[in-house]
């Protein structure tokens, strides 16, 4: 009997000294895996780990949505968010300027589903009464485990080229968009401080 004892102590100080991973169900069917430094990360279908970001430590205020499902959090010293203006007739729900007026961002959210069969022609038609689409590359990502929908696009008007990253989730409750630009060579020289402002991307 205290051989059996001595086994199972064994094998408990085993499993949490040495891997203590465990991988759990949430009651709405998803699987966490918990590590024992404290993190967890939501595990796919594959078995693949979903890319688990965390909001930047500048990021300290937060604008939430106008239907409290989503929120960015943005650094105050690099940002400005505006929930009041229109832009060339489309009411954004916010809008992020930089702080030098040089970038900005929209965000716009919709009770409604955005059909990602659609996803291109969507933003492409967004886009194509202010240039020429000069180039769209679209691409999946995960930001604090929401899976979205991405683009890169480049767009030429008077012999000046802009570049926009922007990104669409959708769900049968609802969807948002969520599209950053500006003048290609501004873009790269703030590519870090937009990509700051896309991780703080969360869900409520």
């Amino acid at each position: 009997m205290k051989r059996i004892v001595q086994l199972i102590l064994f094998f408990l100080l085993y499993a949490t000294g040495s891997s203590a991973q465990y991988i759990l169900d949430t009651p709405d069917g998803k699987k966490v895996r918990l590590n024992k430094d404290g993190t967890w990360s939501f595990i796919t279908s594959n078995n693949a780990e979903l890319k688990k970001n965390t909001i930047p430590t500048t990021s300290t205020t937060k604008y939430v949505s106008k239907f409290n499902k989503y929120a960015i959090w943005y650094n105050p010293t690099q940002w400005l968010c505006d929930t009041t203006k229109k832009e060339n007739d489309v009411t954004w729900d916010a809008t992020f300027y930089s702080k030098d007026l040089a970038v900005t961002g929209y965000y716009m959210e919709s009770r409604l589903s955005s059909p990602t069969s659609e996803f291109e022609a969507t933003v492409r038609s967004q886009y194509s009464g202010y240039g020429e689409v000069k180039s769209f590359v679209n691409f999946k990502d995960t930001i604090n485990n929401l899976p979205l929908y991405g683009f890169d696009l480049f767009l030429e008007y008077g012999g000046v080229t802009y570049q926009y990253r922007g990104y669409v989730y959708s769900t049968l409750r609802g969807s948002f968009q969520f599209t950053v630009g500006t003048q290609k060579e501004v873009f790269e020289e703030d590519k870090d401080k937009i990509k700051e402002l896309f991780q703080g991307l969360i869900k409520l």
